[in-house]
């Protein structure tokens, strides 16, 4: 019997999978039209304090620069092992401000100083371990579509993705979000992901909980959060049914609702040096699990 859902072929997947895709595509095809009208409904009774405090973030909010150092970590080959011998991963951030490390002073605090750190100590010496950045602030889903573009084509084994906060401020309709995400799926499995590797993966991470973020005023807050929620949801179902992609969902919230202090920067809004080593821990997390799950994939196959 063959599964279909939005004209995929899911029938290779495990059962597991398919009941998390077919809830993943409820949720983002059907319950979720009903949440848009309802937030629609809301903005439009409060619109007018919703552009006054946008306004007032927008001034307000300190503006941090995205931190110096390279934008392209390397392991040294060792003198005790010949050049060459060592197995290649490599690795590939892309996104905005926080793939870009808004929040810390250099490259070494930020996600790929402690995406290296991390899988360098995973791995072990047996990997020549390198992360490489494409991330500006600002940027955008459809920003994210012509940077790709641009960008020379290489492969890599781990693809990591951060974006959708710029596209709730924009208020981007779900409609657009999900044809960008298919988009940036798309260029990525043709120009950048080792689809011949095992480790071959896509990692989406999710849009973090606006709602609690501390900078933002309410009622402003809450609809953010709202709206960040509701992208989530088409992420989730969107890439469920796109090959070698995960997601990510990093909890970054305490248990008043807030974001917790030590995980934030100073302006309210990108992870501190502490936030960026939790995410990248996660990061390297799933790469061991996904990693586990094609060995013993293998070993069933052999017998």
């Amino acid at each position: 019997m063959a599964y279909i859902i939005c004209g995929h072929d899911i029938s290779s997947f495990t059962d597991e999978r398919k009941l998390t895709i077919c809830y993943q595509y409820k949720e983002g095809g059907e319950l979720i039209w009903f949440n848009v009208l309802a937030l629609n409904i809301g903005l439009l009774v409060i619109i007018p304090i919703i552009i006054i405090q946008a306004m007032w973030v927008r001034k307000k909010t300190l503006r941090l620069p995205e931190p110096s150092g390279a934008r392209e970590l390397k392991s040294e080959p060792l003198d005790h092992k010949p050049e060459g011998k060592q197995i290649p991963f490599n690795v590939l951030v892309i996104g905005d401000s926080a793939a870009a490390g808004v929040g810390v002073s250099t490259q070494s605090d930020a996600l790929t100083g402690k995406l290296y750190q991390a899988l360098s100590q995973s791995l072990g010496e047996s990997f020549a371990v390198s992360v490489t950045l494409h991330a500006r602030t600002g940027l955008a889903s459809s920003d994210i579509i012509a940077l790709l573009k641009h960008e020379q084509s290489l492969r890599y084994q781990v693809i990591v993705v951060s974006i959708g906060v710029n596209d709730v401020t924009r208020f981007i309709t779900l409609t657009k979000w999900r044809n960008n995400l298919r988009q940036i799926h798309h260029i990525l499995l043709q120009k950048f992901l080792c689809e011949q590797s095992q480790q071959a993966l896509i990692i989406y991470s999710a849009v973090p909980p606006m709602h609690a973020f501390p900078a933002i005023p309410q009622p402003l807050r809450f609809m953010l959060g709202q709206r960040a929620s509701l992208l989530n949801r088409v992420l989730a179902s969107t890439i469920g049914i796109l090959p070698y992609s995960r997601l990510l969902q990093l909890n970054i919230v305490n248990v008043k609702g807030e974001a917790t202090a030590e995980l934030m920067a100073e302006d309210g809004f990108h992870p501190s040096s502490v936030g960026y080593a939790l995410w990248a821990d996660q990061i390297v997390t799933l790469v061991r699990k996904e990693q586990k799950g094609v060995v013993e994939g293998e070993n069933r196959r052999a017998h």
